[in-house]
């Protein structure tokens, strides 16, 4: 006898997919998402009300509307839904438990929480009436209007001149972008909250070399379209909303370094866009196709380009999705070799300018502590990590593309042939049919 584990939430069709066929979603009980196909996720669905597979199969038959036999039904439960472990047999055991998740292609390490998914839902609440159309409108014509006046008309050169010959204003500067990015999580969140759906947990993890902000927002995969959209732009809406109350404290104290906060608010815009890597532009250009994952569909989709490759992966996706995914993939895997390769190039140089530079600012930090100018010393100790975390960042970039490119070796067609002569295992073909785990704590960095 086969059940379900406990609070397995049935959910129902995903909204705006970029598949052909319907998908159906289900949440299980540590919050992953997984999305079935009808024929899976009617199995389960009928699973949660009836154990006996004759029932089962019998629902199942008329809601897909063709004959599914006990055999079939037992069959996609064995192959399809116990790997999962959201399926127990007679023994009370589930086989191959999956609890979360598979490792990201580029994506947010080592995440510790400072705001649990309680305290993430009541500031969310909060600060939820700034996503109000007409609040909307206010915010970026005043985002606009703001940027025009600081850089056309007043001008940033006297705050960069006081910031360097201030060591205070460069500690303020820096705690303030710290803020800001905590401001940028916080509108991820009251995006969700807005839209309907709960924010988790907010926290910081490691992407590559550098610390980043993360929010769980995974629960937005139950909504529709726009209300994802919303979610992903939420965060480069709450820059310039921090943009806007860094303008309103400049007026009051007239402090001129605070006007770097400007410029560094629209940069990080910029940034965020980017639609290479797991950022905020990435997660618009998946949501708008409707499709969970694009760096899942880099193999597949290439593969599909080769004649007599297997073409499932690629069929299964809408005419106009296939498109823009394979619009992307072309993008993006030329600039990011090109990336790796002026990495690759200038990594020399970049160890030996780094190698001075940390020599230099070392001597300078020892003087400070000796002169005793302790804030000197501490901002110079931040310099410091300035200096040497591009060179770390990309010695680690590195280890992981090289420690993917062996294990993908490893584990290619090629190299069993060459040292087994032939795989024991058989060669398993994209299925239609295959479950797909949606990423928990879908971080919008």
């Amino acid at each position: 006898m086969y059940t379900l584990i406990p609070d397995i939430e049935i959910i129902g069709r995903a909204k705006d997919s970029g598949y052909k066929r319907p998908t159906y979603l289900i949440r299980t009980p540590d919050k992953n998402y997984i999305q079935l196909t009808g024929l899976l996720f009617h199995t389960v669905a009928a699973l949660k009300h009836d154990t006996d597979l004759t029932v089962v199969a019998s629902k199942v038959s008329n809601l897909e509307k063709k004959e599914v036999g006990v055999q079939a039904i037992a069959f996609l439960i064995k192959e399809k839904l116990m790997p999962l472990g959201i399926i127990t047999d007679s023994n009370s055991r589930t086989e191959k438990v999956i609890r979360k998740a598979p490792d990201m292609l580029l994506g947010l390490k080592y995440r510790f929480t400072f705001m649990n998914e309680w305290t993430s839902n009541i500031v969310a609440n909060i600060f939820r009436p700034l996503f109000y159309p007409p609040v909307m409108i206010a915010v970026i014509v005043g985002f606009i209007a703001v940027n025009i006046w600081a850089f056309a008309i007043h001008g940033v050169n006297t705050a960069f001149d006081q910031m360097y010959n201030q060591p205070f204003s460069f500690l303020l500067i820096i705690g303030l972008l710290l803020l800001s990015t905590l401001f940028h999580e916080i509108g991820h969140a009251a995006a969700c909250k807005y839209g309907g759906s709960k924010p988790g947990r907010i926290g910081c993890g490691m992407y590559l070399i550098w610390p980043a902000f993360f929010t769980d927002v995974t629960d937005v995969y139950r909504l529709n379209r726009v209300a994802k959209l919303r979610t992903d732009v939420g965060g480069i809406y709450f820059n310039a909303v921090f943009a806007l109350f860094i303008t309103g404290v400049y007026f009051l104290t007239q402090f001129e370094p605070l006007l770097l906060l400007i410029f560094i608010q629209d940069m990080e815009i910029l940034h965020q866009l980017m639609p290479f890597v797991r950022l905020d532009g990435y997660f618009i250009v998946s949501d708008i196709i409707g499709i969970p994952d694009l760096f899942t569909r880099i193999k597949p989709l290439l593969k599909s380009l080769m004649p007599g490759q297997e073409k499932n992966a690629v069929k299964d996706l809408k005419p106009w999705a296939r498109w823009v995914v394979s619009s992307w993939i072309l993008l993006t895997i030329p600039l990011l070799a090109f990336f790796l390769i002026l990495m690759l190039v200038n990594l020399p140089q970049m160890y030996l300018t780094a190698k001075d530079s940390a020599i230099i600012q070392i001597q300078t930090m020892a003087e400070s502590v000796g002169y005793g100018e302790y804030l000197l010393a501490v901002i110079q100790t931040l310099q410091l990590l300035i200096i040497l975390l591009p060179a770390l960042g990309i010695t680690f970039i590195l280890f992981i593309l090289s420690q993917a490119g062996i294990k993908t070796m490893y584990h290619s067609k090629w190299m069993k042939n060459l040292f087994l002569r032939k795989s024991h295992k058989p060669h398993r073909k994209f299925s239609p049919t295959q479950p797909i785990i949606i990423f928990q704590a879908n971080p919008k960095s």
